[in-house]
């Protein structure tokens, strides 16, 4: 109890919302370093990709990537956000079996047409390359990471079913099995063996089938297994509906986020696509801290919205909010003003394309601005909304890359991607205030940004060579970010999460 401020549990709202939030801490922290690993390794594995294929076959690589992401969230159905939700529901009505049940239907569902998609391409890998990119010589790498296809989808749903009991670490563990395993395999089938970016398609592969292990593991440890005979509880007509609009909002967010180097494939040079593959790359790391705050926050919302407690709900979405701006305005900005020595570390000739890379993470910060508003929308029963205004956005943002990179080339597909990524989000902001009167523009968040203002002037110290740019103004940066925030003073939440997470520490250690 010494972790915790006096009277803070006397109130039962609030000896409630500080029990969630500790949940969110603990989960949310560990997914955070979890996370930290993952990027940590994707950073090291992108220049190395970059510097064994090629810019030309890193291209060719992420194109056959993203053209396998889209086919697996298309089957994946929706299917994650369904399990967040009716899990999280049911394991606060006491009905296990029927949260397993949603496990066992979503994961049947997804897998059957996993394994009819991947035959097809396997089949027709040349026929589907052209079909998609223009390019048949695409086929061998699609053909490997189709292989991939039945295993990705395993491993997302099993690990969403275990984060929806509040247990992160099958998740972390199979995401930074996977992320280490990709990279042993790329050094190695790229290196000596120059196998190309079907080498490094098949590392994907065997990366993908561990993580399905690991999360498979985690259900039978969490959950007690999963039977067929579970499925007589199964709802499909309750959670397709729930889940069928989140998969049109799912889709909707790639056609604003990652489809612009499909769509804009016939006007870019596959140098190019890989000098924006590169920047994604480095621009997606705005979004860890989004994800590892929602992924452990989605449950808690649906449960907390379907017992009506919004007040409680409104503070923990303001409080997530701040955690998500401590986690990604630093990373941006420190993207953003060491663009150049970052696109070097992947080659010397991506250095051109740095304002990709400061274009896209200028839409993180807005993406991060507003907090977990899509998944907070998504969690309390407007999903069909947030599906219409995603939809009706990815049309404007498709529309905008095929004006802009047709005209302007890569700039063009960098603006685009901006332009969209800005929009939904701050159309989301505006309709979580409308709806629920909740927002993450509140007093809550003026420290963080205060402290970014205040740090920031440091990442303008220019140093020789690239490799001390990138060191010594970032460390400088980074602790002086932390001195700033410490010095502006402390929430008594930022304690209470401070607190869980250092019991969470000293009962690992004390196990060891």
């Amino acid at each position: 109890m010494a972790d915790t401020p006096r009277g803070a549990d006397k109130d039962p709202r609030q000896a409630h919302y500080n029990r969630e939030l500790r949940a969110v801490a603990k989960g949310g922290g560990l997914d955070l370093l979890g996370q930290l690993a993952q990027q940590l390794i994707a950073l090291i594995a992108g220049p190395v990709m970059t510097r064994l294929l090629g810019m030309a076959g890193y291209g060719l690589f992420t194109v056959s990537q993203r053209s396998v992401e889209i086919l697996g969230l298309i089957l994946r159905l929706g299917y994650p956000s369904a399990i967040a939700r009716y899990v999280g529901i049911y394991d606060g009505e006491a009905r296990p079996e029927h949260a397993r049940a949603v496990v066992t239907g979503t994961l049947v569902t997804s897998l059957a047409l996993g394994c009819a998609a991947s035959t097809v391409v396997v089949i027709w890998p040349e026929e589907v390359s052209i079909l998609v990119a223009h390019r048949a010589d695409m086929g061998p790498v699609l053909r490997m990471l189709a292989l991939a296809l039945p295993a990705m989808l395993m491993a997302s749903l099993l690990a969403q079913a275990t984060v929806a009991r509040r247990t992160v670490v099958y998740k972390v563990a199979a995401n930074l099995l996977g992320r280490f395993i990709t990279l042993a395999g790329v050094i190695v089938l790229c290196g000596p063996l120059r196998l190309g970016p079907v080498g490094a398609g098949f590392a994907l592969l065997v990366a993908s089938t561990a993580g399905a292990a690991v999360t498979l593991a985690g259900v039978v440890r969490v959950f007690g297994g999963l039977s067929f005979a579970d499925l007589r509880y199964y709802d499909f007509a309750q959670v397709q509906l729930f889940a069928l609009p989140l998969l049109l909002a799912q889709l909707s967010q790639f056609g604003m986020y990652r489809i612009n180097p499909l769509v804009g494939a016939r006007w870019l040079k596959l140098a190019e696509w890989g000098k924006y593959g590169a920047a994604s790359r480095v621009a997606t790391l705005g979004s860890f801290g989004l994800t590892s705050i929602g992924t452990i926050f989605s449950p808690i919302i649906a449960d907390l919205h379907h017992r009506g407690k919004m007040a409680e709900l409104r503070e923990m979405f303001q409080t997530s909010a701040r955690w998500v701006y401590h986690m990604t305005f630093p990373v941006m900005l420190i993207a953003i003003f060491k663009a150049k020595s970052i696109m070097w570390v992947f080659r010397p000739e991506a250095v051109d394309a740095a304002f990709v890379l400061q274009l896209l993470c200028l839409g993180q910060l807005v993406n991060a601005s507003v907090g977990n508003a899509g998944r907070a929308l998504a969690m309390s029963g407007r999903q069909w909304l947030v599906a219409a205004n995603n939809a009706a956005l990815a049309v404007v943002n498709v529309a905008l890359c095929i004006l802009l990179t047709s005209s302007y080339g890569l700039f063009g597909m960098a603006l685009g991607a901006t332009v969209a990524t800005a929009t939904v989000n701050v159309v989301r902001g505006a309709e979580l205030w409308y709806l629920h009167r909740m927002t993450a523009y509140t007093r809550k968040v003026v420290k963080p940004l205060l402290a970014a203002v205040i740090t920031c002037p440091l990442l303008l110290l220019k140093m020789e060579p690239v490799w001390w740019d990138l060191t010594l103004p970032v460390v400088a940066f980074a602790i002086a970010y932390v001195v700033v925030v410490i010095l502006l003073g402390l929430e008594d939440d930022d304690r209470e999460v401070l607190a869980a997470l250092r019991r969470k520490l000293l009962t690992a250690g004390n196990r060891e």
